[in-house]
């Protein structure tokens, strides 16, 4: 992978770490850094899961 693309993902983890933080700071959540740590997490899988699908969809197509 190239590596700004790497950090282009760790750089949107981090800010929906914070921006759940907030969130969560502000509706009184009891434990606001782990909803911050398991939403960034959630995003971080779901953006390296959609990168991988489309990799492997234009191997297959290379392949063809």
């Amino acid at each position: 992978m190239n590596k700004n693309k790497i950090l282009l993902q760790i750089l949107v983890g981090v800010i929906f770490f914070v921006l759940a933080v907030l969130l969560f700071t502000f509706i009184e959540s009891p434990s606001p850094y782990f909803a911050g740590f398991f939403v960034a997490f959630a995003t971080l899988e779901i953006i390296f899961l959609n990168r991988i699908i489309k990799n492997n969809k234009n191997q297959t197509r290379n392949q063809l």
